[in-house]
């Protein structure tokens, strides 16, 4: 009974709010959470994984309450209807659509072999622990003055998918020509190549989440001529996606216990376990910290964070508890903080929604605009797990919105 409540208090919530505000950018983020939970009940009866643990009642209350608070600004966010995005510096988003460009090109062209080498070795479990591990797995290094570009494009890289809402913005707002949208779109996808060089699935769903939201939030503004030229490009990326996730699930799970698609259920089915689990049992010894909040901070000033997984891996090896596992958004700030972690982190989270959200006019700025789409994907992604882990994300946002807003005090065209 206990596995089934995420399930009804999530299917409750979404009816309630389809209801009042119709298929908007807050119903879409309560669905994921409505397929997770409906994947974790199914998780629960096939018995995998976490599923064998009978999670407490206190738990999942504390889960879908904390999760449902950080609905409540999406929420006034889909209240404020139709949102017109006023770019005063065009300049800059050709610019981002440029960057982005070429740091597709650069990862496909100077890693085709380590591509090649993925696609033909087939042994996707071994190049994900390994790059798990931190150990290349043959991938190209490089020297001279290709080694800062490939570090700056790698970094900028793990936010490619906020070229998605600006693929939208090229139509509806700066109405430029049809190619700087397939150019948005190819940036777009500069994470699936590194996704590949580290055998990752997670990446490609960022893309594919953030994809579904930006549809609801663009679509009832396209005119019929776009969306003609929308969907059969949307459609095409999607079938390269699911075959990616597919071979790369065939590859990893299939000769494990449950085969290919008890790995899919488990994967979209254990945050909800699994928070349960660590939030009745993981205890890390050291009390409240802020490492995962502010990871840029923690990795370069206090020296004492380098990122999710290496917390992970530091918590399995001090308690004895494998942490190297997904538990929604919430999740990493019971390593990082034990139980108090999840409710300080929704505190914080509301508290910066709130000073967002205090400009109540539905004409925003891009950089604006930005920091919703930014926000946006943390409960997003986060029926999966906390998206700005590490430090090469936050950093990437700070430059993406401290250019944003450079560009848009001079009105650069």
């Amino acid at each position: 009974m206990i596995a089934s409540f995420p399930l009804i208090w999530f299917s409750i919530l979404f009816v309630y709010i389809f209801k009042k505000q119709g298929f908007k950018i807050c119903a879409y983020v309560v669905l994921m959470y409505v397929i997770t939970s409906l994947f974790a009940l199914l998780m629960h009866n096939v018995g995998a994984g976490y599923s064998l643990y009978d999670n407490s009642v206190i738990s999942s209350i504390v889960y879908c309450l904390l999760i449902s608070l950080s609905f409540i600004p999406v929420y006034r966010l889909s209240c404020r209807g139709k949102i017109k995005v006023e770019i005063s510096n065009p300049g800059f988003v050709k610019f981002l659509i440029y960057f982005y460009l070429f740091c597709f090109f650069f990862l496909f062209i100077f890693h085709w072999r380590d591509i090649i080498f993925r696609i033909t070795f087939s042994d996707w479990d071994a190049i994900k622990s390994s790059a798990t591990m931190g150990d290349a797995y043959a991938i190209r290094s490089f020297g001279g003055v290709l080694r800062p570009i490939s570090i700056i494009v790698r970094v900028m890289s793990s936010v490619s998918f906020i070229m998605v809402p600006i693929f939208f913005l090229t139509f509806k707002t700066l109405k430029l020509p049809y190619y700087y949208s397939i150019y948005a779109m190819i940036g777009s996808i500069s994470s699936f190549v590194v996704a590949i060089l580290d055998a990752d699935r997670s990446r490609i769903f960022i893309w594919l989440l953030v994809m579904g939201l930006c549809l609801v939030f663009f679509w009832g503004d396209l005119s019929d001529k776009v969306k003609r030229r929308v969907i059969p490009l949307i459609f095409l990326i999607f079938i390269v996606a699911f075959s990616y996730v597919y071979i790369v699930s065939i590859s990893r799970f299939s000769e494990k216990s449950g085969g290919t698609m008890s790995s899919v259920i488990e994967y979209a089915g254990q945050p909800y376990s699994n928070f349960c689990y660590f939030f009745d049992n993981f205890n890390n010894g050291e009390g409240i910290n802020t490492r995962v909040l502010f990871p840029f901070t923690h990795t370069f000033l206090f020296r004492d964070y380098i990122g999710g997984v290496d917390l992970q891996q530091t918590m399995t090896a001090r308690t004895g508890i494998y942490c190297g596992v997904f538990y929604s958004f919430l999740g990493l700030f019971i390593l990082d903080s034990n139980q108090i972690g999840p409710f300080l982190f929704i505190a914080f989270y509301l508290i910066i929604w709130s000073i967002v959200l205090r400009k109540r006019s539905v004409e925003v700025s891009l950089t604006r605009f930005l920091v919703y789409f930014f926000l946006l994907v943390i409960p997003t992604y986060g029926c999966i797990a906390y998206m700005y882990s590490h430090w090469y994300l936050t950093l990437s946002i700070f430059i993406i919105l401290s250019l944003s807003k450079f560009t848009e005090k001079r009105k650069i065209q």
